[in-house]
This record gives C-alpha cells, structure tokens and sequence, in this order.
C-alpha cells in the first residue's frame, strides 16, 4: 500500500473510532443482512466480539505500512478462525459489510479513493488469512455496499 492509501485508511479508522459499538453494529448488520446464518457463528455477546473485531482492525490499520510484524498474528487467527467455522466466501460477505459500514459510518468521507484504500487493505488481510486458512485466493469483491 501506498502512503497515501495508508493515511486514508487510518483517517477513516480515526473517525470510526469516535463510536466503536455504532460501526460495530453497522458491520454485523450488513454480514447478517447478506447472511443471516453467519449469526451463529458468533456464539459470545456481539458487543464483545465487536471490541475484539474493533482491536483486531486497529492492530491492522496500525501495521499498514509494516504488515509483516503482524502476519504470524494474522496466520494464526485464519487458523483459529477455521476451526470456528468460518469458510473462503465468508471473508468476501465481510469484505461488502465493512465497505458498506464504512460508507454508511463515514458518509462523504468515504470517496472513490477511500474506498480503493480500504478495499486494498482488506485485500491484503484478507488474502495472508485466506492463504493461511488453506483456502483458494481470489480477489475479494465489493459488490453491495
């Protein structure tokens, strides 16, 4: 990624920031919305998983320009993640659900170019737990926002 993208990414983190729970529901919302049986996959209080999405997407966003000092981090939550039962499509349905919460969160802010960054920034986390939980890659989409 590039500096510019990077800085995007993190100035739309910044501002989603200001309410964690709200951008939380937004994005449960849209996953559950394009399928609802991914509910039951979270067996804790979405309120939890929510903060621990929340800090994974902050370690994230902290490492866009040092990527490789997560990666192991990364491999082994695609690992934990497969045995929880999450599946190869399943990171494309969370790819349009987080677009979509950063658009509905962000508003305007969310621009062609913000939202090339960020879906560049999936990609890239997307693909490293893809390839690490066995799966075939193949370019996340972003399909309803």
């Amino acid at each position: 990624m590039n500096p510019a993208d990077i800085q995007l990414v993190r100035n739309g983190f910044a501002a989603v920031s200001a309410d964690r729970k709200a951008f939380a529901a937004a994005l449960f919302g849209r996953l559950f919305a394009r399928d609802p049986g991914l509910r039951a996959l979270f067996a804790t209080d979405l309120d939890a998983h929510g903060a621990r999405v929340f800090g994974a997407l902050a370690q994230v966003v902290k490492s866009l320009d040092r990527l490789d000092a997560i990666t192991e981090n990364l491999r082994t939550l695609a690992r934990r993640h497969v045995a929880y039962g999450v599946e190869r499509e399943h990171y494309d349905l969370l790819s349009d659900a987080l677009l979509g919460a950063l658009a509905e969160r962000l508003g305007t802010a969310f621009d062609a170019s913000a939202r090339a960054a960020w879906r560049n920034a999936y990609s890239v986390l997307a693909n490293t737990m893809i390839e690490a939980a066995g799966y075939r890659l193949r370019e996340c989409t972003d399909s309803a926002a």
